[in-house]
């Protein structure tokens, strides 16, 4: 199997599933590899290895995906849980939240803003993208919680 692993934040996709589609969407064949993928948890640079080959005695996060799941989440899409961002979803996570930072660039020459994400007082972070008839959210992450994570 293939790993994609975060050396800055300590956590890895391992990719499952049939092996030769993963070789082309984020292994060997992939115009990712080895070391064009982003981390889905910190977005920093990941490496991609192979499970076998793979000798680091650093504890890491490990989070299994398919391959499509994999691709998606190294290239800045999100983990499949994060990708759950209907109306019902935002508003049950915006009630008694504020907004504790608002990440993007300020558009040159004007009083505008683009925005990449807003980031809550829980940590949470809500990513805007484009569409045709406005803002539209692809991506909600959560603070990591290693206390869920050993359940």
């Amino acid at each position: 199997m293939i790993l994609i692993v975060c050396p800055t934040c300590c956590c890895a996709l391992r990719v499952t599933g049939d092996l030769e589609e993963a070789h082309f969407l984020v292994g060997q064949k992939s115009d990712l590899w080895p070391d064009k993928f982003e981390c889905f948890r910190c977005a920093g640079k990941a490496t991609g290895v192979m499970e076998l080959a793979f000798t680091s005695k650093v504890q890491m996060d490990l989070v299994e995906v398919s391959p499509q799941e994999a691709l998606m989440a190294a290239t800045g899409y999100g983990l499949p849980a994060e990708r759950v961002c209907d109306k019902l979803t935002l508003n049950e996570l915006l009630q008694g939240q504020t907004v504790k930072h608002v990440a993007g660039k300020d558009i040159i020459g004007s009083n505008r803003i683009v925005v990449d994400f807003l980031e809550l007082a829980d940590g949470s972070r809500v990513y805007l993208g484009s569409s045709n008839e406005g803002a539209v959210i692809y991506k909600i992450t959560r603070p990591h919680s290693y206390a869920e994570a050993v359940r």
